[in-house]
């Protein structure tokens, strides 16, 4: 009888040329072949049937458990191990907070990747990465560059940012406007009036006007052998009042009317007085201002008939104390306003003002 080989470890028959058993795998012994007296001889007693349905299946050959369970498991296992990379899992795990200076930048890990794992585009949201005690990773100081995110991003993240977010796409910063700095303006205080009521408001011809030199004496405020009137009136007048003297009596040695008032000023030092004047029918020396006790220091005004008009006059005061006095030598009317007296000299000539000049 020619020699049968037959599996040493199951006994199933083995077919000229196999090297492993067919039915568990068993390296089949190619020194000599078995007869089927001696496979019989050796083969192990078969058990003994148990009830019906309790026949026991064969065990599963190891090479098929190997291929059909352990490897499909060890892929699997890898497949999610790359899955999970890839995801950025495993990059944005920061350091721990107070482990570098404010401010410093963190060294960014620049993973390589498949050419088929895109970097996320700006404004993706990325899953949120956790620290080793499993809460979400501290937020990174101020200025300090977020671990994980896109590397072409470029992308900063500010203090007190979400770290686990790709940062939104840069808003275009208008340029800044250039402001021209405010233009200076002359603030510059003008200097006090020394002549108080000078405007007449209070609507009637009273102290301090009647406290010339010569006035105590005068017997009365508006005083002189003229036929002359001087009385505050309303309408036609730069305020509420103003004064109109009206002269009837034509020039003549010694013949005038006249009121003055005391004011302070500085002694020896220029001054600078100014008058809003408005004339009708006025002749020469119809009206005057006098600022010294000898009366030559006088500003006076033009003949003729004019409107209001501003006239200006600079002097040096010979006391501390002067009379600023208002003479009437000649026929006409003059309305009289505003009469203002300041340190220091007036800024144009003697006489009327140009309009809309400062005379000051």
């Amino acid at each position: 009888m020619s020699g049968e080989r037959f599996c040493t470890q199951c006994g199933a028959a083995a077919g000229e040329g196999l090297r492993y058993c067919t039915q568990c795998g068993n390296a089949i012994d190619q020194a000599a072949p078995v007869t089927a007296d001696e496979h019989r001889l050796a083969a192990p007693a078969s058990p003994s049937p148990g009830p019906p349905g309790t026949e026991q299946a064969s065990p599963l050959p190891w090479k098929r458990l190997l291929w059909f369970g352990v490897l499909p498991l060890a892929a699997l296992a890898g497949s999610l191990v790359i899955v999970l990379w890839l995801t950025g899992s495993n990059d944005n795990t920061e350091e721990p907070a107070g482990s570098r200076p404010a401010g410093a930048n963190v060294q960014q890990r620049t993973p390589t990747r498949s050419s088929s794992s895109a970097a996320p585009s700006a404004g993706a949201t990325l899953p949120p990465a956790t620290s080793q005690a499993g809460s979400a990773s501290p937020t990174s100081p101020a200025g300090a560059t977020v671990i994980g995110a896109s590397p072409t991003s470029g992308a900063t993240a500010a203090a007190g940012s979400n770290p686990t977010q790709a940062p939104a796409a840069a808003t275009a910063t208008p340029a800044p406007t250039n402001t021209p700095p405010p233009t200076a303006t002359n603030t510059a205080v003008p200097p006090p009036n020394l002549i108080t009521g000078g405007g007449f408001e209070s609507g009637a011809l009273g102290a301090p006007w009647g406290t010339g030199i010569y006035e105590p004496n005068a017997g009365g405020i508006f005083w002189g052998s003229a036929d002359a009137t001087a009385e505050v009136v309303q309408g036609d007048t730069r305020g509420a009042y103003s004064l109109r003297i009206t002269n009837r009596t034509a020039a003549a040695p010694h013949v005038y009317r006249t009121l003055a008032r005391k004011v302070g000023v500085s002694g020896g030092q220029q001054h600078c007085f100014t008058a809003w004047v408005r004339t009708e029918n006025g002749t020469s020396g119809m009206l005057s201002f006098r600022f010294n006790d000898s009366w030559s220091q006088a500003l006076g005004i033009g003949t003729g008939s004019a409107a209001w008009r501003q006239h200006a006059y600079t002097f040096v005061a010979e006391d501390s104390n002067i009379d600023v006095r208002i003479v009437s030598e000649n026929t006409g009317i003059a309305w009289v306003d505003d009469l203002e007296l300041t340190l220091g000299a007036c800024k144009v000539s003697n006489g009327a003002v140009a309009p809309g000049a400062n005379p000051r």
